[in-house]
């Protein structure tokens, strides 16, 4: 679903605002619910189930922000052991299946910059590159997806060790902002902690 700010029913203050409330809501209820139930102290507790940040099954790209904030908290309260999530589209255009996934379903969000001239999404790049504002000749919209947990896909190839040390390095390089022997010997001797 993409909702666009510039929608004709709604102003772009009642759309934003009416979208951000009810993601916001549902966000802090599954956190406070999380909370209440496994009676967890979240500073201990917050790294999770052992799992890195979550990322996309098919681009392998990682999810940033609310997204990976979100994610990061559904999958603990679910008890996934994956960190991969996939769309639907992916998951058939893989030949994967799902599996006993009615509602589980998760939506993140992807904001973009929209040209209004050339009528088309484009990248972040071009629009820092353009040195123009939001509100003249781009505006900003957002576009829904739901997700799933790799743990509900059949057929997604196992995730292997090599493949989660190298997302641990990348992930810790990321965090740091460089990357050193000490880092590669950690993470690439098979020492995931």
């Amino acid at each position: 679903m993409i909702i666009f700010i510039d929608d004709e029913t709604l102003t772009e203050e009642e759309r934003g605002q009416e979208d951000e409330n009810e993601g916001e809501q549902q966000i802090a209820q599954t956190f406070l619910d999380l909370l209440e139930e496994k009676q967890l102290d979240w500073k201990k507790e917050w790294s999770g189930n052992g799992t890195q940040s979550p990322y996309n099954a098919n681009s392998g790209h990682r999810y940033k922000g609310i997204n990976r904030f979100y994610l990061s908290l559904i999958a603990m309260s679910r008890g996934y052991q994956e960190p991969r999530w996939a769309t639907f589209y992916q998951i058939k255009e893989r030949g994967w299946r799902l599996n006993n996934a009615k509602g589980q379903g998760v939506k993140v969000e992807y904001w973009f910059p929209y040209d209004t001239e050339e009528k088309k999404m484009v990248s972040w790049q071009k629009f820092r590159e353009s040195w123009e504002k939001f509100g003249e000749r781009y505006l900003l919209r957002v576009q829904y997806s739901t997700v799933f947990n790799a743990d509900l896909i059949e057929g997604i190839p196992a995730l292997n060790t090599v493949e989660y040390c190298l997302a641990k390095t990348r992930e810790k390089a990321d965090r740091t902002g460089s990357i050193n022997h000490n880092t590669i010997k950690k993470y690439g001797s098979g020492n995931l902690t």
